[in-house]
């Protein structure tokens, strides 16, 4: 996981090679002291944030070790350099626009169970996405089944855009647990 503060946001870049996932975070008030570009190790990570009861996490990052707080409880990650970080290419995805978190996690649990684990003659593994105005709406087929998911959205254009989610990539999304 690249953990990356620059000025007034945090950007998280994760990947395992197939599926990246971008997420950039603005701050509301001054909470850098200087730029950081470190990577942590993501499993250990989830791991601690999943086990952990506190409602706020303290992170400090200094001299490559990511430092968690809560409670009466520390925990120290080893940071590596980010030059050993894999490139991601920016891609030609212009979808732009808001998602409910709940609702995207509910859908995705509703037709994750369509999409075929692997492509097929006769059967898909991704789900469409579309994006209209105020609504949402999730499909996901094997060519036997098929799920259709509705949800809130928030789309600066009236503009219907449409964006094909591998099986993988929602399965992620999915254990994310938004």
């Amino acid at each position: 996981l690249r953990w990356r503060v620059v000025k007034d946001h945090l950007e998280l870049t994760a990947t395992d090679l197939d599926n990246s996932l971008h997420v950039s975070i603005g701050f509301a008030g001054p909470v850098v002291e200087k730029d950081i570009d470190v990577l942590v190790p993501a499993r250990e990570l989830q791991q601690i944030v999943k086990t952990e009861s506190a409602p706020n996490l303290q992170v400090r990052i200094r001299d490559s070790k990511f430092e968690l707080h809560s409670n009466n409880r520390s925990l120290v990650l080893t940071c590596a350099e980010p030059k050993n970080f894999p490139q991601i290419p920016d891609g030609d995805l212009t979808l732009q626009g808001q998602l409910l978190a709940s609702a995207l996690d509910a859908a995705l649990h509703k037709t994750l169970f369509c999409a075929a684990a692997e492509s097929g003659r006769h059967s898909t593994d991704a789900l469409k996405l579309e994006v209209h105005g105020s609504v949402f709406r999730l499909v996901g087929t094997d060519g036997h089944r098929l799920s259709v998911v509705e949800g809130a959205a928030k789309n600066p254009d009236e503009g219907t855009r449409s964006v094909l989610l591998l099986q993988s990539t929602a399965s992620i999304l999915g254990r994310l647990g938004l």
